[in-house]
């Protein structure tokens, strides 16, 4: 797969890691007060991500010919989650934690894997987590609870996360100050990573 990039409403945030194996799979940490999210119809640039005058090595890669959303969530997610309708939204519907969701599949080269944030709850601190992990979601310890709590507790690495403005491999912080605070997005902002 090579370079792991981050875009925020479509803006680049910069390669983050590179050299990832071939096979990741994307995986969300509705964590905090983030506490839903849907799967775009994004395969390449949503609506106004490529603005009039932008270089073009900020933009998304182009898009795909397969409309609407080539993802879904797995069935496999973590136990305060609720999927929604075929697998395109899923919300956390207890306590702050526990919000663990996969890609269905794994990431294609240069697939733009993004969501959309629907809900908030402000009663919590922290946000949305977002990463990769060569961990296919079908697979991990059996029995409740199958998952851990949080993102930064997956204990199968590779895995690569970033958490605030903060970028961890299997759970060591390798960069700071990384783009824009994923703990200040609100609800509409489209969060991606291809």
């Amino acid at each position: 797969m090579g370079d792991l990039r981050y875009f925020i409403d479509g803006a680049d945030q910069g390669v983050t890691c590179s050299g990832l194996p071939p096979e990741v799979y994307a995986v969300v940490d509705l964590y905090g007060q983030c506490v839903q999210v849907s799967l775009t119809g994004a395969t390449g640039p949503a609506d106004n991500s490529l603005a009039p005058g932008a270089p073009p090595e900020k933009a998304c890669p182009p898009p795909s010919p397969a409309p609407g959303p080539c993802q879904r969530f797995h069935g496999r997610c973590g136990q305060n989650v609720a999927l929604g309708a075929e697998g395109l939204g899923a919300a956390r519907v207890a306590g702050y934690c526990h919000g663990l969701v996969f890609s269905r599949s794994h990431l294609r080269p240069g697939e733009l894997f993004e969501v959309r944030i629907e809900a908030l709850d402000e009663r919590w601190a922290g946000s949305v987590r977002l990463g990769l992990t060569a961990l296919p979601p079908g697979q991990g310890p059996p029995g409740p609870p199958a998952l851990p709590p949080t993102l930064l507790d997956l204990p199968a690495p590779p895995t690569w996360v970033v958490s605030g403005a903060e970028v961890r491999h299997n759970g060591t912080p390798t960069r700071h100050n990384y783009g824009v605070s994923l703990d200040r997005l609100a609800v509409g902002n489209r969060l991606g990573m291809v």
